[in-house]
């Protein structure tokens, strides 16, 4: 008959040998031993109570010995199964959102177990895809596992998302053009090309570069009118976030207009005793890459004090819309071929006393 077990740490308690009883022998006179077989061993000893032994997970059979005076002994067995039913213990990192480029490593886990101490965590991830390509969700799992099979997971999720635009490495006008109009055109041809080794992606390794000009792409050479062009060049990675850049395109009109100069014109004062010349009666031609915004003349207007029987050089001016000049010179003769007109009337006239007369020409004008 053995007794109702109670259960500590450390022992399971007091295991006594039951009740016994002897014809000649009486309590206390006899001997008590017992030992423990399986998973735990304890060799034969004196005692009473194997309860104070530490048992093994596992069957463990306890024997008794009951020994009298006389050295008769008689003994009986049972046995102890110890059950670990405690899984370890787990901790794993909280859940998270992070960029792209900031998700954290897979570090090891350790668990803590009551009977196997320390155990090293087994590890599986799983990878949702998101809306792009740099974002998804990864589901960690960690799984400790003591060897009576009991076990614990831990889950991390980690969300991993991607909103950090494209960034050019340039500073402000790196990449700005300023040159001069190709001859006889208002315009010059430019090479302008976005360097994809001056554009970085915290995630994305192939962003994609386009311009707002026709030609598209990270090349924006081709074209460009005199003046300056913004080109604006746009750098998007493959979750839609896009920085932009802004180049300066100035083309420089330096080139002068040409106007060719007549020479040797005889023009005659008119009746009202001046002459007016407009630009146009002394050239040929004028013409400019852009275009004429002004022509100029040194004298436009003559009178009869221009008349000196000499050639006068007039000089004309040309200007273009952004400011070139080119000049040349005409020579001009002014010529008087109008004839005087006479103006007669009659008089009378008296003899004076010496039977003469004296008349002015005023006095018959």
């Amino acid at each position: 008959n053995i007794p109702g077990i109670a259960l500590s740490e450390g022992s399971l308690g007091i295991f006594t040998p039951g009740t016994y009883a002897d014809t000649c022998t009486m309590d206390p006179d006899f001997t008590i031993e017992y030992a423990l077989s399986g998973s735990t061993n304890v060799s034969r000893k004196l005692g009473s109570n194997a309860g104070i032994e530490v048992f093994n997970t596992g069957t463990t059979t306890v024997t008794y010995w009951v020994t009298d005076e006389a050295g008769n002994e008689s003994s009986c067995s049972f046995d102890v199964m110890v059950m670990d039913d405690d899984a370890p213990d787990l901790a794993v990192p909280n859940d998270v959102t992070v960029q792209c480029d900031n998700v954290p490593p897979v570090t090891p886990r350790f668990a803590t177990d009551n009977c196997d101490g320390t155990i090293l965590a087994l590890f599986n991830q799983d990878s949702i895809p998101g809306v792009c390509a740099n974002e998804y969700t990864l589901i960690r799992r960690w799984t400790a596992t003591d060897a009576k099979l009991n076990s614990t997971t831990g889950t991390q999720v980690i969300t991993v998302i991607d909103t950090q635009a494209p960034n050019f490495n340039l500073n402000t006008g790196a990449l700005d053009v300023v040159t001069t109009n190709d001859l006889n055109v208002c315009e010059a041809a430019v090479v302008l090309i976005m360097d994809p080794a001056d554009v970085t992606d915290n995630c994305d390794g192939n962003v994609s570069i386009t311009n707002d000009r026709t030609y598209g792409g990270n090349d924006a050479s081709g074209v460009y009118p005199v003046g300056t062009t913004t080109v604006t060049f746009t750098a998007t990675d493959n979750c839609g976030n896009f920085s932009t850049y802004e180049v300066d395109v100035t083309v420089v009109d330096n080139e002068d207009p040409i106007i060719a100069c007549i020479q040797g014109l005889a023009f005659n004062i008119p009746d009202t005793d001046t002459l007016v010349l407009r630009p146009s009666d002394l050239y040929f031609f004028v013409r400019d890459n852009c275009a004429i915004d002004t022509v100029t003349m040194s004298q436009d207007t003559f009178t009869c004090e221009d008349v000196t029987g000499d050639f006068t050089d007039v000089i004309l001016t040309a200007t273009d819309i952004h400011g070139n000049i080119g000049t040349c010179t005409a020579t001009v003769l002014i010529q008087d071929n109008i004839p005087p007109v006479a103006k007669c009337q009659d008089i009378t006239a008296y003899l004076e006393a010496d039977g003469q007369v004296t008349i002015d020409a005023t006095d018959l004008d």
